[in-house]
Order: structure tokens, then C-alpha cells, then sequence
């Protein structure tokens, strides 16, 4: 969620995801390989806003409280929320994504909500949705596909001239609950300024003037 300006291509950068240098921005991004579904993923509960009014703040702590109802979480799990917004959809993905989780294969983007929510998997299969913010390629909302309603992945990027900026927010149907993180872990002595915190909301993450525009990613797992 936070936006920072590219100054020279070797300048490292921070997101809420973790710290990346710039230059790797060239680098296109790939469909990761598949794995199967991870079923330790699939036993973590939904969260839920509990009839919160607008957006709930929560501390990390509180967040993984939360989440270790059932089970404490894994190692490999505190890692993925130590990567910010994007560690904690592709935990929630359970499958195995180190960078994006719209590179899951199969992973198709539409404009709202509702119209992911539709998308019918294969029979085994569970739909999960998730949010990506950033800005619209050429400036406007593609046109959706005709019978589909689906818009291309590439029509959102995290990158414009001197800008990075990104957020990424997981979709509980069951609770109809958005849930996301502030940014990455930055450690000690940084964390004590600049904590991790978790939202909770019954609507997306408010958009703003450097990051306007946003997709719903669907995954079937």
C-alpha cells in the first residue's frame, strides 16, 4: 500500500509486499508452475469484519489470532504474511505462489466482484477471489470479454513512469469480508514505527488518487 518514488533503477523499493530493486520490474512475469492445492491452506478460517462499520483495523498479532483458531500457522505461513498483502493472498491461494498470485494458472480477472464470484470451476475445484489495486493500462477500464465478462490480466499494472504501487486483498464469500495488509514486515528496530497491520472491511480497499483502478482475480484450486 505504499507508494514510493523510483529514483534510479538500482534504488531498492519498498512495498507492502517486501523490498524489491527496481530494475526487476523488467523482469515479465511468468505463470508460475502448478502445484497442487495446499490443504493446510484450505483448513485456515475466514475472516470475517463482524458487522464492522466501514474499514476495521487490527494489529498483526490480533490478525494471527485470527487465523490460528484451528491451528497454529506453519513457518512457511509467517513468512507469506511477513511479504505483506501479497503473502497473505497467496497463503490463503494454497498454491504455492512466491511472488503473485495472479500468475496461478488458470487465474482470470473480471471488474466486479459479482462476476467472479460466478465463475464456475471444474467439479473438485473451489473459486478463489482476491483483489488486485493499481492503475489502468491506457488509462480507462478495458472492455469486457463478450459472454465471459472477463478483462485481461495486463489491463491492471503495478507500474507507471516513477511510480510502484500495488494492494491486494482476499475475499472470504462466507462472511463477505475483504481482508488485507498495510505492507511488508520491515524488523526490528522499523516495525516499532511502522508496524504491520491487518484490515478488515465489507467492501474493497478504498481506492486513491495513485492507485485508482482494480480487478477481481478468480482462481480455481
Amino acid at each position: 500500500m505504499i507508494r514510493t518514488l523510483i529514483l534510479a533503477a538500482s534504488v531498492s523499493i519498498a512495498l507492502c509486499t517486501g523490498v524489491y530493486v527496481a530494475s526487476s520490474r523488467g523482469r515479465t512475469a511468468t505463470q508460475e508452475a502448478q502445484v497442487p492445492t495446499d490443504r493446510a491452506a484450505l483448513s485456515l478460517p475466514a475472516l470475517d469484519a463482524y458487522g464492522a462499520t466501514g474499514v476495521k483495523e487490527i494489529t498483526r498479532s490480533e490478525l494471527v489470532a485470527l487465523m490460528t483458531k484451528f491451528r497454529p500457522l506453519l513457518p512457511d505461513e509467517s513468512a507469506n504474511l511477513d511479504r505483506g498483502c501479497v503473502g497473505l493472498t497467496c497463503l490463503y491461494q494454497g498454491l504455492g505462489q512466491k511472488r503473485w498470485p495472479e500468475s496461478a494458472r488458470g487465474t482470470v480477472a473480471y471488474l466486479s466482484c459479482k462476476e467472479a464470484l460466478q465463475r464456475r470451476c471444474p467439479n473438485g475445484q473451489a473459486n478463489f477471489v482476491f483483489v488486485k489495486q493499481g492503475w489502468w493500462v491506457g488509462g480507462r477500464p478495458p472492455k469486457p470479454t463478450a459472454g465471459t465478462g472477463a478483462v485481461p490480466m495486463s489491463s491492471l499494472t503495478r507500474a507507471r513512469p516513477g511510480f510502484y504501487t500495488f494492494n491486494y486483498a482476499v475475499y472470504f464469500p462466507s462472511t463477505a469480508t475483504y481482508v488485507w495488509i498495510n505492507h511488508r514486515e520491515y524488523g526490528f528496530p522499523l516495525n516499532l514505527i511502522q508496524p504491520q497491520k491487518a484490515f478488515l472491511s465489507t467492501s474493497p480497499p478504498p481506492l486513491e488518487d495513485g492507485r485508482p483502478a482494480q480487478i477481481f482475480c478468480s482462481t480455481c484450486r
